[in-house]
């Protein structure tokens, strides 16, 4: 749940005077108006997770790139080579039992170091 709430703070997700997020559409892409932190289901639901996706590869002013691959996901940083060329250098890698964890993971493993960047 400690990695739902990183994940729900990330994305601008507010809490009500109860502590339940208020759930937006623009945000999240579907509609729920209130839930707690134990129904956040970022880490079984590609419904919540692929917003989270999206997020760091369009809003963070296309400067991530997210990979999926079967059982692995790996996050990239865009950089300049000595070229002054694009180049991605891999900042977070995560394997798993399923995609969806291995997603969910590097995920939280990007929005830990997003943050202490911050």
């Amino acid at each position: 749940m400690k990695n739902n709430k990183l994940i729900a703070k990330f994305m601008g997700l507010r809490t009500n005077s109860y502590g339940d997020y208020n759930i937006d559409k623009d945000v999240m892409g579907f509609d729920m108006i209130v839930c707690s932190l134990a129904d956040t289901k970022f880490h079984e639901s590609w419904d919540w997770l692929m917003p989270v996706v999206e997020r760091i590869e369009a809003e963070l002013e296309e400067e991530f790139r997210v990979v999926i691959l079967e059982h692995e996901c790996s996050i990239y940083q865009k950089t300049q080579d000595h070229e002054l060329q694009d180049a991605f250098q891999c900042v977070a890698q995560k394997f798993g039992t399923s995609k969806i964890e291995a997603t969910y993971n590097a995920v939280v493993e990007f929005i830990k170091q997003y943050n202490d960047e911050q």
